[in-house]
């Protein structure tokens, strides 16, 4: 009370001095993004769900986020019309344990069955939330998220090892005005990144994203290493000691990266140092031998994001073209059927009629988004050729998709110099 820390945040807001200092400097550039965290799940830290039942006291945590502002989240990823589509979502995390959801009989044992943290890109750990009888569900990250945008606003990095899928969790969540407004980042971590698809690196990984310089944003990893020691400790505690052995550990962790921080920016300045100096040589090298040659780097990166792109995505007239053609064959079954119709029951000829107008609309507009003015017949050109495009297709998306996945691969090897 004294020190004036009455601020229930206060612990954030000033844990890690070097991301909380402010530019004050007039010729000193603005840092962006402003501060590099990471945020990963870990299910070693578990609690059996008929332990210390008797003990009912809480423990007041400077980490932990209460349950309740988590369970806000709980329902706050489904599908919502027209917000998210299938072309947006992501595929390379499916091989990530983080994905998937965790065995029933976990569930049934445990009643804390693992936690998820966030952390700075100094190691100072920010917050904890309990994963509660589940797996890493989407409201643990999206409450870390909110409560970071709360307390530290704008330009904020954050890495995570599904950190594609998430950014498409975010955006079909309630707080993605939040997350547009202040500039939100998210990324993959660098080690986990390489196991994600090529054309996921061009975009989430911090080797190819603007200010996140040496960063890996492994941070978590190195944070659980030592929290495993606790496991033992807390698995048949109550909660109370389950909450206050992981507050006395992570208090302890966060005091000797204190003491480091000093030595830690000491050795990432030399290491940039040296790597300006030694690659600096190496770009004038190849610039003397390769003259004609321009060298807009960061132009590389754009161009082969867009060439995977066109590869791997049908154009989207060729796609238009290909449903007209099976919607008008579809409205000839219909009118076949709509003629037959004259002596059946009058509820079934109204079914018909119903099918028939529902297909003249569908027909109707795929003319209008292909600005058709006359109705393509089977004796048209244009008719018979998307007609056998569209017997060929399978086996041209199966190759575009080989030539992809080659091409991903050459780009891959030729990062390891192979």
């Amino acid at each position: 009370m004294a020190l004036g820390r009455t601020d229930p945040d206060w612990r954030l807001r000033h844990g890690c001095p070097l991301c909380t200092f402010e530019v004050s400097q007039p010729n000193e550039c603005l840092l962006y993004p402003a501060s590099l965290k990471a945020m990963d799940g870990n299910n070693s830290a578990k609690r059996m769900a008929n332990a210390g039942s008797a003990d009912l006291r809480i423990f007041p945590s400077r980490y932990m986020i209460p349950p309740d502002q988590v369970d806000v989240f709980k329902d706050d990823v489904r599908l919502r019309p027209g917000e998210r589509g299938a072309d947006q979502l992501t595929f390379c995390t499916d091989n990530w344990k983080a994905a998937n959801s965790t065995e029933e009989n976990t569930v049934r044992v445990f009643e804390q069955t693992g936690i998820f943290l966030s952390a700075c890109r100094h190691g100072i750990i920010q917050m904890v939330t309990e994963m509660r009888r589940s797996g890493e569900l989407a409201k643990y990250p999206l409450a870390t998220i909110n409560k970071l945008l709360d307390v530290f606003g704008d330009n904020q990095a954050i890495g995570s090892d599904i950190g594609c899928s998430l950014s498409k969790t975010v955006a079909a969540s309630s707080i993605r005005d939040k997350a547009f407004n202040h500039k939100l980042s998210l990324s993959v971590n660098a080690f986990h990144g390489h196991a994600h698809n090529r054309k996921c690196q061009l975009q989430y990984h911090p080797m190819y994203l603007r200010g996140f310089g040496l960063e890996d944003l492994e941070t978590c990893e190195c944070i659980f290493a030592s929290s495993n020691a606790a496991a033992s400790l807390i698995r048949h505690a109550s909660h109370f000691h389950y909450s206050q052995f992981l507050d006395l550990h992570f208090d302890q962790w966060d005091m000797d990266k204190y003491l480091e921080l000093s030595h830690f920016i000491f050795n990432n300045y030399k290491q940039a140092v040296t790597l300006i100096d030694d690659f600096t040589k190496e770009l004038d090298a190849y610039r003397l031998s390769f003259p004609d040659q321009a060298m807009d780097f960061e132009t590389w990166v754009t161009k082969e994001l867009a060439y995977l792109e066109s590869v791997a995505s049908e154009p989207a007239r060729d796609a238009l073209a290909v449903d007209y053609v099976e919607a008008l064959e579809k409205l000839n079954t219909y009118h076949v059927a709509a003629s037959q119709s004259t002596k059946q029951a009058q509820a079934a000829r109204r079914a018909v009629e119903h099918r028939l107008q529902i297909q003249i609309n569908i027909v109707e507009d795929l003319e209008t988004r292909l600005d058709i003015a006359e109705r393509w017949t089977p004796g048209n050109s244009d008719y018979r050729e998307t007609l056998e495009y569209s017997q060929r297709r399978k086996f041209i998306h199966a190759v575009e998709d080989l030539e992809g996945l080659v091409v991903q691969r050459l780009f891959e090897l030729s990062k390891a110099n192979l």
